[in-house]
């Protein structure tokens, strides 16, 4: 992924669940039902493999932002002030 090392923390650590479920409240809601389920399968509704599906998506992103100094570090500094927080409230869980 264009050289980016995992770190302990990310994009998708302070924007999703745990499991990489978007939060009800997140702007990303709203998409999920487009995000997920691809092939229309029954019984699949929730699965693991779509919310890791959008995790790759915010990794994918993070990695884009990187590419350019002027997006690459108001997303950093972003990632950093919000970690704190989402680790204090316990948002992840």
């Amino acid at each position: 992924m264009r050289d980016v090392k995992p770190g302990i923390t990310g994009l998708a650590q302070i924007n999703l669940s745990y499991t990489g479920k978007p939060f009800p409240d997140s702007h990303l809601a709203k998409y999920e039902q487009d995000l997920t389920n691809p092939f229309k399968m029954e019984g699949t509704e929730d699965a693991l493999a779509d919310h890791m599906r959008i995790k790759l998506l915010y990794d994918l992103a993070y990695s884009a932002a990187t590419e350019e100094l002027r997006t690459f570090l108001p997303l950093e500094l972003s990632i950093l002030v919000k970690t704190p927080l989402v680790m204090l409230r316990a948002l992840g869980t």
